[in-house]
């Protein structure tokens, strides 16, 4: 049995200058989750088309998304089509081949100290990272174990605040894996659709997730880079519209898809730019955040 719900501590004052040179920090979307034309330019059905349109997305789909497709700057495009050749040819020479994988994972801790329990944490590990060893495994065996309360992280609201469960898989990849380099692709917080522009939920996760990356690094974690998810609110692939984890709202309801910052682009912004975080910091930011910005919106 396993347990995923935990405190632990985290640096909760820093900036980015504590990391170290060359670690980049960014924010993700996915092509389908944002971009729509689904029929232009020659794009044909992906798997994630066949998934939607099956119905596992609250009744939502890509054929739109938020239309970034057509929301991009149009400087950005026909720069990107002149340039592309000969910027890929120039790429390939200065880069060194590095590739990697992309592993979807969650951080756990045995619920008890038996013996039982700690082997299922570690079966836990094997089905979700497991696959960075080249061996033969079976992964219907793997996951055999029970975890005590992965339906309420996905039913709830918003996600628990539990920065350790990052820490434990990047400490447990440093030490079963030779500590290989490390990017964190997609870490965030969701919120309820139309709630508010002032997602302090979200800054209160990302600093403590941030900070523990920090203490990861400290640690001796070859980590090089952290990207957190999203940069605007996409179609989710569990649950469509209903939730959303950027740092900009898109207004479904109007006919433009206008995008309006949280509280959380600005917090992230102050980082970027090499702010401090602090609790302080915070406080100060959020009483600065606009009436306009601030206010709630319909359900």
């Amino acid at each position: 049995m396993l347990h995923l719900t935990i405190a632990v501590l985290s640096a909760d004052k820093y900036s980015r200058y504590d990391f170290p040179t060359g670690f980049v920090f960014g924010s993700g979307t996915t092509a389908y989750q944002v971009e729509g034309a689904a029929k232009e330019d020659g794009r044909t059905p992906s798997v994630w088309d066949t998934f939607a349109h099956s119905g596992y997305t609250n009744g939502a789909n890509g054929d739109v998304a938020v239309d970034q497709y057509h929301k991009y700057k149009v400087y950005y495009e026909t720069s990107l089509m002149r340039k592309s050749t000969s910027y890929d040819m120039k790429m390939q020479e200065k880069q060194n081949g590095s590739i990697g994988i992309s592993i979807y994972t969650f951080g756990a801790l045995p619920n008890t100290n038996s013996t039982q329990d700690e082997m299922a944490a570690q079966r836990m590990n094997d089905f979700y990272i497991g696959c960075l060893e080249l061996k033969q495994r079976d992964f219907n065996m793997d996951v055999a174990a029970t975890i005590t309360n992965m339906e309420a992280i996905f039913s709830d609201p918003e996600l628990p605040i539990s920065p350790w469960g990052l820490q434990a898989v990047l400490e447990y990849i440093k030490q079963a894996y030779g500590n290989p380099p490390v990017y964190i692709v997609e870490n965030g917080q969701k919120n309820k659709r139309n709630s508010t522009l002032e997602d302090t939920p979200r800054v209160e996760y990302l600093q403590a997730y941030i900070g523990t990356v920090l203490d990861a690094v400290r640690n001796g974690s070859d980590i090089r880079g952290y990207f957190s998810w999203s940069l605007i609110d996409v179609l989710e692939l569990l649950d469509g519209f209903q939730s959303g984890y950027g740092f900009y709202y898109v207004d479904l309801d109007d006919p433009e898809l206008k995008r309006q910052p949280k509280l959380s682009s600005y917090w992230y912004s102050h980082f970027l730019k090499g702010g401090s975080l602090s609790p302080d910091h915070f406080i100060q930011l959020k009483n600065n955040f606009s009436a306009t910005s601030n206010r709630h919106f319909r359900q």
